[in-house]
């Protein structure tokens, strides 16, 4: 189980660093039920988990986002978070498949 304060940490560092907005909170607010964070050009749903991702959770997940962005014509992003270790991956599709790169590598 994770903590909020180690999810609501990830979903601003991952803001921070796509130089989005964190959708914080819940309710009845159209952005929130689609992102977890987003800007201009892309919408992002954030994972944290304290065991490792299994392939097939990575792709249910970025259908999932990919559809949703789809609907407000915007680049889907996956960010992915294990508890515990540095940095996260980002998951992405260039066409070609699914990509996943580590938020550390330049």
């Amino acid at each position: 189980m994770t903590s909020l304060s180690c999810w609501k940490s990830f979903e601003r560092q991952v803001a921070k660093d796509f130089g989005g907005t964190r959708v914080g909170g819940m309710g009845d607010n159209a952005v929130r039920k689609s992102c977890d964070v987003y800007n201009d050009k892309q919408l992002i749903e954030c994972k944290l988990r304290d065991r490792k991702f299994t392939p097939g959770e990575i792709v249910l997940w970025f259908l999932g986002v990919a559809l949703r962005a789809e609907a407000e014509n915007k680049e889907p992003i996956l960010c992915l978070k294990e508890k515990g270790r540095e940095g996260y991956w980002i998951v992405q599709d260039f066409r070609i498949g699914l990509t996943m790169k580590h938020s550390t590598w330049n």
